[in-house]
């Protein structure tokens, strides 16, 4: 699995598990099968952009999330963070300042 595709599954699961919500809440607010929210999050199959935008509204959360290592790494630094706290532009610079 390639490193994009893999930091988008784990930051799906992340997402939802620190929401509280089930593969089945989770594909009941999509329109999707959980059988296919659970085949996305163990990389076995490669979501299109329609359902990234539909998973981040139903999480809601920015789409980028799923992108980044960044907001995850953050969501578990900080308890209360949102990720509308920081802007795409916010999570590039720091980003880089992470490497």
């Amino acid at each position: 699995m390639s490193e994009l595709k893999q930091t988008i599954t784990e930051n799906i699961k992340h997402f939802r598990s620190k929401r509280n919500v089930s593969q089945e809440k989770l594909s009941q607010m999509c329109g999707y099968s959980s059988t296919y929210i659970g085949k996305i999050e163990r990389g076995q199959r490669s979501p299109s952009l329609d359902t990234l935008i539909r998973i981040a509204e139903a999480l809601q959360i920015p789409i980028a999330s799923f992108f980044d290592p960044f907001y995850r790494e953050q969501d578990q630094l900080k308890g209360d963070w949102e990720p509308s706290d920081f802007t795409p532009y916010d999570a590039t610079l720091r980003r880089f300042n992470y490497f």
